[in-house]
């Protein structure tokens, strides 16, 4: 079903008369009568979140938004408008605001799950050097292997647009469509990495997230590799996802790419330097 035929669906069967497109990056989002969201992939190697029972479970315990199912395929998908939603605030964020975060960030890890796969960074990498048809595998080898204990749901990617405050300053997490199966901390590392704390609040996610002061400190140590490997996964995605992208968007896939890139790189000489000092 191409977009005319399902916006023609709607129309006839939900009665919608507005299709207003909307901010979205990975797929082409539209707000129907104020009533309805609709997510529609361009890409068919990215798909949309259909684990319905992860889903159904995110909405019941009020951290997701309830999908309707009827309406919804791996390419597109629609659920229920939610008004008074609010994106993480880049300033006078509370320590309130961070312990829902955390909480709802537990929350997601707890949700039973149905069809979810468990895939390492390394082998995401591969795929998306496949997808953006790349021969650039060699440097894959440079990994190592990563702590496999404490296997959740993972988001994986939790950026400011996709964790939501609404109007009683309690948190939802939305979009789930990168949801796999991994160890818990990556997504701290997801979060850390995808959104600008000051280190007071860094040090107050992990030292609040984590049980023990084991966890806490090995959690620390690695931090930088697992940023690292975060920023070199996220620059092959964007690469990518610009393959398939439209016009409009394949410049901010570029610029994604570019500062990913460059992070590492950066990351790379620092440690170089570093293992030179020593």
């Amino acid at each position: 079903m191409n977009k005319t035929q399902l916006f023609a669906k709607l129309k006839k069967e939900l009665n919608i008369t507005k299709f207003i497109p909307i901010a979205g990056l990975s797929n082409d989002n539209y707000l129907l009568d104020n009533k309805y969201v609709l997510k529609i992939s361009y890409d068919n190697h990215f798909p949309l979140c259909t684990d319905y029972i992860l889903l159904d479970s995110a909405y019941d315990k009020n951290l997701g938004v309830k999908i309707l199912k009827e309406y919804s395929t791996p390419f597109y998908q629609l659920s229920y408008y939610q008004e008074n939603l609010k994106s993480i605030p880049e300033k006078n964020l509370t320590f309130e605001q961070l312990d829902k975060i955390i909480i709802g960030i537990k929350q997601f890890h707890s949700l039973p799950h149905s069809n979810l796969r468990k895939i390492s960074i390394k082998e995401l990498c591969k795929e998306f050097l496949i997808f953006s048809h790349s021969k650039a595998f060699g440097f894959l080898d440079i990994f190592v292997d990563l702590p496999e204990n404490d296997i959740v749901p993972l988001h994986f990617d939790l950026v400011n647009a996709n964790i939501l405050f609404n109007k009683n300053n309690n948190v939802k997490i939305i979009d789930y469509d990168l949801s796999i199966l991994g160890p818990s901390y990556l997504d701290i590392v997801s979060l850390l990495s995808e959104n600008y704390f000051s280190q007071d609040q860094e040090n107050y996610i992990i030292e609040n997230y984590f049980s023990t002061e084991k966890e806490i400190e090995e959690f620390k140590k690695n931090y930088p590799i697992y940023r690292y490997y975060f920023d070199l996964l996220w620059s092959i995605w964007a690469k990518a996802r610009k393959e398939k992208a439209p016009k409009e968007k394949k410049k901010i896939f570029e610029e994604i790419e570019k500062e990913k890139f460059n992070r590492t790189n950066k990351r790379s000489e620092e440690r170089r330097v570093g293992k030179e000092c020593r």
